[in-house]
């Protein structure tokens, strides 16, 4: 991971710190439906967090 984090850098494109591994033998119902295990639910809020974090802050550049 900190391989590819090396990479993302030199290209310049941001990154987030958390990381959560899922599998999809018990966090994915028929390999389909994602149902994420609990403990996985602490993880992936602060994920999620630090995306919306990032889309907002590079959203002026998105813009023409």
């Amino acid at each position: 991971m900190e391989h590819l984090r090396l990479i993302t850098a030199g290209l310049q494109l941001a990154g987030v710190r958390t990381q959560v591994s899922l599998s999809l033998a018990t966090d994915f119902t028929g390999f389909t439906t994602f149902t994420p295990d609990d403990r996985h639910n602490t993880m992936l809020r602060q994920l999620f967090t630090e995306v919306t974090a990032w889309a907002d802050a590079l959203a002026p550049l998105r813009r023409p």
